[in-house]
């Protein structure tokens, strides 16, 4: 948006000319603005496994859609930000990883790693140590997709641990392990790296994502009271990230409620993760106060 490409304004239907061709995707999307969807106000159903169907995406999303009506309000969707993914690859030219060099959010050599099918975890990663197991299986979709009446028999072993390969459904058994979606995933040194490169922002879109537009959301980010004085944002396996503009101070949380054999449910993190930001505001006005 700031180089040109698109407004935030626009609406998603002209920016993806893959959609030409299905009328219900040319209605439902041609009233969804880029805005709506980074906010989760397009009434887009919160989530569907895409895996359980197979096929091309969009005319899956053209069946999705059609079965399922706008909602109305603030719905958090993972839909809002694949959409998302296939627009910046779109407007790019570029797969999503190489997009994301391009636009300066990510390096060869640093963070966000990623591994698809196609590139698995390299020998040089691998072992005890190397990178924390981000699941066992995925249990809590397998539960979900039964409660909607889905079959899908290419699901990990719920008592396997999943490490180097994305932990979501869609990502890794539908899309190949690269997709936009609507959580916070990456490694400590990235998401420190992205946190600041809010908190250093002066004025345009980064300091107007962090702004709740009135839904508890700002473009992307969550404001409420999990993040004292600032806004933030959740990843499903436990994670968080808390910007406090304010006060000029934030953080990453690398914690998992899904690194248990056999899961089939997610324990609820919220007052565990206000608590530690709430105790990191309280450290960092302690020794600002100290002169520190």
């Amino acid at each position: 948006a700031e180089q040109g490409a698109f407004a935030l304004a626009d609406t998603l239907a002209p920016l993806l000319p893959q959609t030409a061709e299905y009328p219900v995707l040319q209605q439902r999307l041609g009233k969804i603005t880029l805005t709506q969807l980074l906010t989760h106000t397009s009434g887009l159903l919160p989530w569907y496994p895409f895996y359980t169907q197979g096929g091309p995406f969009y005319p899956l999303l053209a069946k999705v859609l059609a079965e399922n009506p706008a909602q109305s309000g603030m719905r958090y969707s993972d839909l809002n930000f694949i959409l998302l993914g296939k627009l910046v690859e779109q407007a790019t030219g570029l797969p999503l990883p190489q997009a994301l060099v391009q636009l300066g959010l990510s390096t060869q050599q640093q963070g966000p790693l990623y591994f698809t099918k196609d590139t698995p975890v390299p020998a040089r990663l691998r072992g005890p140590g190397r990178i924390a197991i981000g699941c066992f299986g995925n249990g809590v979709e397998e539960k979900m997709c039964a409660d909607r009446g889905l079959a899908f028999d290419g699901f990990r072993s719920k008592w396997q641990p999943v490490t180097g390969q994305a932990n979501d459904g869609n990502c890794w058994y539908y899309f190949g392990g690269v997709s936009g979606h609507a959580g916070l995933f990456g490694p400590a040194d990235a998401l420190v790296a992205l946190g600041r490169r809010y908190l250093c922002a002066q004025s345009g879109l980064l300091v107007q994502a962090m702004q709740d537009v009135g839904v508890g959301r700002g473009l992307g980010f969550e404001c409420d009271a999990k993040y004292p004085d600032g806004c933030g944002h959740t990843g499903f396996t436990g994670t968080s990230l808390w910007l406090s503009p304010a006060h000029g101070v934030g953080m990453a949380l690398l914690t998992n409620r899904l690194a248990v054999p056999g899961q089939t449910a997610a324990p609820d993190l919220t007052v565990c993760r206000t608590q530690v930001h709430e105790a990191v505001l309280r450290a960092f006005l302690a020794r600002q106060a100290k002169g520190e």
